[in-house]
């Protein structure tokens, strides 16, 4: 195996020679340059938008405690009919298999 990593002709150009001096002035630039603040630490700063945090929290606040809890809905006459008519069945449990085998009893009576 060759200890080449590209065939020949197809070798990356180099690095301008004066990259390094380039990126070195922008970093320091970068570094000295004044930070500036995230909008997530403006608005925590923030004294309007402070207050209108804490009025929503005591608005949520008074409400839960004053509004009344719901009142349960009255039941609609023909619900007990429908409930009647989709109910399912019970299991019957003499109906169920025996514990090593997986048919129905079949001689027993369902009831």
């Amino acid at each position: 195996m060759t200890e080449d990593l590209f065939p020949p002709g197809l070798e990356p150009p180099s690095p301008p020679p004066d990259l390094r001096s380039r990126v070195l002035e922008a970093a320091s630039r970068a570094f000295d340059a004044p930070r500036t603040a995230d909008p997530w630490a403006r608005a925590l700063r923030s004294p309007a938008l402070r207050l209108a945090w804490a009025a929503s929290i005591a608005a949520l606040a008074a409400s839960h405690l004053l509004l009344p809890p719901r009142r349960t809905r009255t039941e609609d006459p023909q619900a007990p009919e429908i409930r009647q008519l989709a109910r399912l069945p019970r299991i019957d449990s003499h109906a169920l298999p025996a514990e090593g085998s997986s048919a129905p009893a079949a001689n027993e009576e369902r009831s």
